[in-house]
């Protein structure tokens, strides 16, 4: 890890996805919410929702040019934590068979970020703890796409531009550290 941050910047963990009951669970779930038709996806459209989650249809995100549809989520975090205006409940489409496997999958993956952080202090010559109090509450968004194999889950510090995404892209089960350049 020390050799990637330090030479190379953004890499690639390949192995860290759930087992292919929850993988499979997970691509069913968001296939199924976006083979719904356009009504059934907006009665959950992303501004019914003061913090910032649900269906965002096409055309709605970079001034209309953007082409993608998305399904927003975070972690639910208590209404009024005092750490983040946006923490709070995420908006769960009416749909059978979504929640759980997308909340498990969500779960997941925020663990597999917690290795890597625990990994990335290692590698800066610090305690494996060292990023856990910024781990407390992290900022985190997953954002489903139509094609789950897509699907992507970033964290964040508040207190940092830094973070991790993961992601699904290209090398099935990669988990992409990235540094945002100031």
């Amino acid at each position: 890890m020390r050799t990637a941050i330090t030479t190379v910047g953004p890499f690639t963990i390949s192995g860290a996805m759930p087992g292919p009951d929850l993988l499979h669970a997970f691509d069913r779930a968001t296939r199924t919410f976006f083979a719904q038709p356009l009504d059934a996806r907006m009665a959950v459209h992303i501004d019914r929702s003061r913090y910032h989650r649900g269906f965002v249809p096409q055309g709605e995100e970079h001034g209309g040019t953007d082409y993608n549809e998305v399904y927003e989520l975070a972690q639910e975090l208590p209404v009024g934590c005092g750490r983040d205006p946006m923490a709070g409940p995420n908006q769960w489409p009416d749909l059978e068979g979504f929640r759980e496997p997308v909340e498990q999958y969500f779960a997941h993956m925020l663990t597999v970020a917690r290795a890597v952080f625990r990994g990335l202090a290692i590698a800066m010559d610090e305690t494996p703890g060292y990023f856990d109090p910024y781990l407390t509450q992290p900022s985190t968004a997953m954002r489903l796409l139509p094609t789950s194999a897509r699907s992507t889950l970033s964290v964040a510090f508040r207190r940092s531009s830094s973070g991790l995404r993961t992601s699904k892209r290209k090398v099935r089960g990669s988990l992409i550290v990235y540094r945002t350049l100031p």
